[in-house]
């Protein structure tokens, strides 16, 4: 390389191309090697408590709502990307009604209570186990 050559790649970027090495790429992980690895993991964790580390118990129980909030983080990212119950629910091998009921939103109940707190009467009689004025037992 000549002179001049090499002083117009110092001035661009400061770093000679010829003397850098290529850049390594990460090869992609794919989605089913990954939840393979996950759960050789897991059972690797389970096998350790079952060969006697009950203090590691508590650990392996805080997996399971780890779990389950991060599949209810899936499932709100997968309907806001537009997937329906249906397909959601056939991956899930679960009826549609199932995933909704598990995964989905419920609706804000209305409120059926008038002013005074206690549940609404019906014909005129007292609905059963109205509020009562606060008294003790």
């Amino acid at each position: 390389m000549s002179t001049t050559t090499l002083a117009r790649q110092s001035k661009r970027n400061g770093v000679r191309s010829d003397l850098t090495p290529p850049r390594r790429t990460r090869g992609t992980v794919e989605n089913k090697d990954f939840a393979a690895f996950a759960g050789r993991i897991l059972r690797a964790f389970a096998r350790r408590v079952a060969e006697g580390d009950v203090e590691a118990l508590a650990d392996l129980l805080a997996f399971g709502k780890q779990i389950d909030r991060a599949t209810q983080d899936a499932v709100d990212g997968l309907r806001k990307f537009g997937y329906s119950w249906s397909e959601i629910a056939a991956r899930a091998q679960i009826t549609k009604q199932t995933a909704q009921e598990r995964w989905g939103t419920a609706p804000a109940a209305p409120n059926t209570l008038p002013g005074n707190g206690n549940p609404p009467s019906r014909g005129g009689q007292p609905a059963l186990f109205e509020v009562s004025g606060g008294g003790e037992w």
